[in-house]
């Protein structure tokens, strides 16, 4: 009866005593190790959008010349259905390109993120030194130590 028990809990996906344990003890991630990650992968997706949306750039291109040939031959109703087809490629083109800009910012906002926390592990020495010396000049002359 017990093995069912377990077995439903491993088909659930429910953490065992033993899994917490290790997940509690484990090596945690640096989280700039974990910005780096995401930026990298948001970097392949933003490149694999550009090829998609090249992609579809160059169908609309072929459809259009198509459109074109169709209404020379009179034939209006392919012309139609091509020009229908070439409007819904633009409508994606359009919702992809603001998905790669957006996925662009984020990209920048995280390498932001990083630079500025290089920054304050760079500048955390200092600020002890300086509260230090905060300590010291109010001492001496009250009205400087703000």
């Amino acid at each position: 009866m017990g093995n069912i028990v377990d077995i439903a809990k491993r088909w659930e996906g429910g953490e065992s005593v033993g899994e917490k344990l290790k997940k509690a003890f484990a090596k945690k991630e640096p989280i700039k190790y974990k910005l780096l990650m995401a930026n990298y992968k948001i970097k392949g997706l933003v490149s694999r959008i550009g090829i998609q949306l090249e992609r579809m750039k160059e169908r609309d291109r072929v459809l259009f010349e198509r459109v074109v040939d169709a209404l020379i031959s009179k034939d209006t109703t392919r012309a139609t259905m091509l020009a229908n087809e070439i409007a819904e490629i633009r409508k994606a083109v359009k919702q992809l390109t603001v998905v790669q800009i957006a996925l662009e910012q984020i990209s920048m906002r995280i390498e932001t993120v990083v630079l500025m926390g290089e920054a304050f592990v760079q500048l955390a020495p200092v600020i002890g030194v300086v509260r230090e010396l905060r300590g010291l000049v109010r001492g001496i002359m009250p009205e400087f130590s703000y």
